[in-house]
């Protein structure tokens, strides 16, 4: 039974540091095992695209640099209520309808708000993600 003790111990410890070491080896954006592409916009929004042709999806992802410990002193909340704003709709597309024009694709989108950041996604099958996006109209 001891033996069985140790064992067990020295495989987790094992896995305890290889893990440990898979997360301290820093990220070579050069690697050809990890594609990615970045570019800078004008307006200084950072674009990185990462090409991964086994997946059957595409995504897009918009990170904020804005998070909940940006709140003003006494309107904690702040960050993650306008993230709620972002579903609200906008001036030419009404509440749920750019909800409705992803999910019609057979998508989904969503938002979460973290202590530094606030994160915006939308996935699609790959099938659709080469068609233009047409706006289409909500069932009454």
């Amino acid at each position: 039974m001891n033996r069985i003790r140790v064992v067990g111990r020295v495989l987790l410890v094992t896995l305890f540091l290889a893990g440990s070491f898979a997360y301290a080896t820093p990220v070579d954006p050069n690697s050809t095992l990890i594609p990615l592409q970045m570019r800078i916009l004008e307006n200084g929004m950072r674009v990185v695209v990462k090409e991964i042709p086994s997946y059957p999806i595409a995504t897009v992802n918009v990170w904020v640099d804005t998070g909940a410990i940006d709140d003003p002193p006494g309107l904690s909340g702040l960050a993650h209520f306008f993230e709620h704003l972002t579903f609200k709709g906008t001036e030419t597309r009404p509440r749920g309808q750019i909800a409705f024009e992803v999910e019609s694709l057979g998508g989904y989108l969503n938002a979460m708000t973290s202590l530094d950041y606030t994160s915006y996604f939308i996935v699609v099958p790959q099938r659709t993600s080469n068609r233009p996006w047409k706006s289409r109209r909500m069932p009454s």
